[in-house]
């Protein structure tokens, strides 16, 4: 969901949309049950769930599953919205990606996603062959008044869902998240840094179960194709920023997102929790 969309203009996950989510990221951003076989990445998936807040009002829920191995990612993650905001408007869908590392960089092999926003139902199949995305699936199909992403500019990109996938290896790995990626969601192109801002401790709070040190990783998602044209210039080329803290929450597992804050106009605009 996009805090620029109009009703029938939502699509989760957009980068990282979580928020990606009216809010960008992951989207952006686990209850389909389409995981492909893989026979990678076969340990049960790490379960997280968060509750979203603005302005201290509960107003979308968000489930990860996660699936990391050396060679191979599976993540599923579903979105609605909830509280009072989901009495009154209905949103939810649901985002799997499947694919392979290599050389540190995520390869994606196939996404699905579904939805259902304000009474329209969306359904996106993509897969990709040698970097390239090919799109299978996608109602209702692209917006007329939505600029055409050009097929040399999405050689080379990768689902959001993904990029993220390969974010958490990296923190994994290094403990830290330098790293770049450029998204392609099937309409929009983008174009996500995360950069390491260093460990910060989490204070107890009734909205979270998580209470500890986490590496704290800055990111901004920039637009860069894809544009409605009735939109705004300056304000569709505006970066959108997103705070992520990465914790270990068990010996043996990658760590997770365990905090999600989404900004607008440098205030926070969203905060998802684990629960």
């Amino acid at each position: 969901m996009d805090n620029n969309s109009k009703p029938g203009r939502c699509w989760f996950p957009d980068a990282a949309r979580l928020g990606a989510v009216g809010v960008r990221l992951l989207a952006a951003l686990a209850a389909t049950g389409i995981f492909p076989p893989m026979a990678q990445a076969e340990a049960p998936p790490q379960q997280a769930h968060y509750a979203g807040y603005v302005l201290g009002l509960h107003v979308f829920d968000m489930n990860l599953a996660l699936a990391l191995q050396p060679a191979a990612y599976r993540i599923e993650a579903s979105f609605r919205l909830a509280g009072a905001l989901g009495a009154v408007w209905h949103a939810e869908g649901s985002t799997t990606v499947s694919g392979h590392f290599s050389g540190g960089q995520a390869v994606p092999q196939e996404m699905v996603s579904t939805g259902r926003y304000w009474g329209t139902t969306h359904v996106l199949r993509m897969n990709w062959q040698a970097g390239r995305p090919e799109m299978v699936q996608m109602e209702p199909p692209l917006e007329k008044d939505r600029e055409p992403v050009a097929t040399s500019d999405q050689a080379n990109t990768v689902d959001t869902l993904s990029a993220v996938a390969a974010l958490m290896q990296l923190v994994a790995g290094t403990g830290r998240c330098d790293t770049a990626a450029r998204t392609f969601d099937g309409s929009r192109l983008a174009e996500l840094s995360a950069k390491t801002a260093g460990q910060e401790f989490l204070k107890p709070m009734d909205l979270s179960s998580f209470e500890g040190t986490a590496l704290r990783c800055d990111l901004t998602v920039r637009m860069t194709g894809g544009f409605l044209r009735d939109e705004d210039n300056a304000k569709a080329h505006r970066p959108r920023k997103a705070t992520v803290w990465f914790a270990r929450l068990q010996r043996d597992a990658p760590p997770i997102p365990v905090r999600m804050a989404f900004y607008s106009e440098g205030s926070p605009s969203a905060t998802a929790y684990l629960r």
